[in-house]
């Protein structure tokens, strides 16, 4: 097993789903299992994607992983084996990311625009190949931004959506995240903190006096400050001991950093705040201390959404990553949107799931 002290970058965003089998899904009924990887053409740049389900008559999930360009197929394999049980689980390594760096290391366009029509190309592939009519979509920080998009655009590709440490508001998340942490660190004694909070200029209307280099800068001292995961452990061990994947710290953040530049701008003016019409049901996994996504945002902004379904289910020990956090009780979280949304299709005589 590769060394498990590996480093990973503090800045990277990233999230992965864990799901005991749930009671609904378990009913369906079992006839081909689903395991398989390949590499499809996503926007012309060929992207891997990795496909587990015990069953093919399960629903389809597809996770769209943090970032950008940190990709979640690794610890979906060694935390969360399970989910398989519940679900065909798609996860997919994003352009320039993970496995499908291996093809294409620097794709040209790196927009969110592209991202959000290669997961949309993405679906309608998978669509086909697994014979659904709809399936579920979870996203998780970046991937939340994705999912946003895709669940407004496109809502008759999808079940329901599963956002996890959403995004809402990026310039107002960053002005609650520094401000929070600036006075717990005044109100313990330190300076050190205070100091630094200080140095790295921001404000809502001009952002980061340094850009990238101040925004990565607030990351780690969110991390430092226990105000994103609380056990980053989780994500260490499962990196370190990834089958076709590189352990290698300065590949991780090679790979990282050309996304970020490419998406900084647009990350930066990401606002959801007055875009709440959703014709999905939709659920936010919000942990209760997460300031690298703020929670507070979250719940603000659920109060306004309005869609078939909605609901904000809290963590109270977690921050950034509830399904590393609290794996158990995300389990049963999900377990009960999974009811929740057969209940409602059900009832509205919508698509079959």
């Amino acid at each position: 097993m590769p060394n498990a002290s590996v480093k990973i970058p503090l800045f990277l965003l990233l999230c992965v789903p864990a799901c005991r089998p749930l009671a609904g899904a378990q009913a369906a009924p079992r006839t081909q299992a689903v395991d398989t990887s390949y590499y499809v053409t996503l926007g012309g740049v060929r992207q891997y994607v990795e496909i587990r389900g015990a069953s093919s008559d399960l629903p389809v999930l597809l996770y769209l992983h943090g970032g950008p360009c940190m990709p979640a197929t690794p610890l979906l394999r060694y935390h969360q084996a399970e989910l398989s049980e519940s679900f065909v689980m798609v996860s997919w390594d994003q352009r320039g990311c993970g496995r499908s760096a291996e093809i294409d290391p620097r794709p040209g366009d790196m927009t969110l625009e592209r991202h959000v029509l290669d997961a949309h190309e993405l679906t309608a592939h998978l669509k086909e190949a697994l014979r659904k009519q709809r399936i579920f979509l979870v996203g998780h920080s970046w991937g939340s931004v994705l999912g946003v998009e895709l669940a407004q655009r496109y809502p008759d590709d999808y079940v329901a959506y599963i956002g996890i440490g959403q995004v809402v508001n990026v310039t107002e998340g960053e002005r609650v995240a520094r401000d929070t942490l600036f006075s717990r660190a005044l109100a313990r004694g330190d300076t050190t903190t205070v100091r630094a909070v200080e140095t790295n200029g921001y404000s809502t209307q001009e952002g980061y006096a340094d850009g990238l280099k101040g925004f990565l800068a607030h990351r780690r001292l969110l991390w430092m400050n226990g105000m994103m995961d609380h056990d980053p452990n989780a994500m260490l061990l499962a990196i370190a001991a990834a089958d076709g994947y590189s352990t290698d710290v300065t590949e991780w953040m090679q790979a990282a950093l050309y996304a970020q530049r490419s998406v900084f701008r647009e990350l930066m003016a990401v606002d959801f705040t007055k875009r709440t019409a959703f014709e999905i049901p939709v659920f936010f996994f919000a942990g209760r201390h997460d300031f690298n996504t703020p929670s507070q945002l979250v719940a603000k902004y659920a109060e306004h959404v309005d869609a078939p379904a909605k609901r904000v289910i809290w963590f109270e020990e977690s921050g950034h990553s509830p399904p590393w956090e609290e794996p158990e009780a995300f389990r049963a979280r999900l377990a009960e949107v999974y009811e929740v949304v057969v209940n409602l299709s059900e009832s509205t005589r919508s698509l079959p799931i």
